[in-house]
């Protein structure tokens, strides 16, 4: 059941608001990798007095000159997300589809094994724990003031990227 929500801000709305819960005196080092990362960096900006670090993998940040003209014409990895199978016959399927391909193309056996055991939803006939509409759906939602939020952020952070 996926829940619609129009900015990744909602997300990082939700982080703050766990936790606030979790532990309402410590301050957190937040890590996250993709989405999970510009969340992460939206949460610090939101709640700098309960973030104490960052650790940045990756974010998920379209080119800010094309952000501020609107975004792309049209949001390729959103298409391509809803584009995807929700599932296979069974978890070698799934192995056999993403070995050697695309961003799977040099992980070892074991990593590759790793993912599969994750990605797929227990005790389904291989369906994919993240559907295809709802990983659409967070591609584009997109957030569109990032860079103004991200220029907000007080909080010191480590940020890695692939060459």
């Amino acid at each position: 059941n996926c829940t619609p929500f129009t900015d990744w801000t909602t997300l990082a709305d939700d982080l703050v608001t766990v936790i606030s819960h979790v532990a309402p005196a410590a301050q957190w080092l937040l890590a996250g990798h993709s989405l999970g990362a510009v969340v992460a960096a939206l949460a610090a900006v939101k709640a700098p007095q309960r973030v104490a670090r960052l650790v940045l993998v990756e974010p998920a940040i379209m080119p800010f000159a094309l952000a501020r003209a609107g975004g792309p014409p049209v949001n390729h990895m959103a298409v391509r997300a809803a584009a995807r199978r929700p599932g296979f016959a069974d978890a070698h399927a799934a192995r056999r589809a993403w070995a050697g391909r695309g961003v799977f193309a040099d992980w070892s056996p074991a990593d590759l094994d790793a993912y599969v055991a994750d990605a797929l939803l227990p005790g389904s006939l291989a369906a994919l724990a993240c559907a295809p509409a709802f990983e659409a759906m967070t591609f584009a939602a997109w957030s569109r003031d990032l860079e103004t939020e991200l220029a907000r952020l007080a909080v010191p952070f480590v940020l890695v990227a692939a060459s």
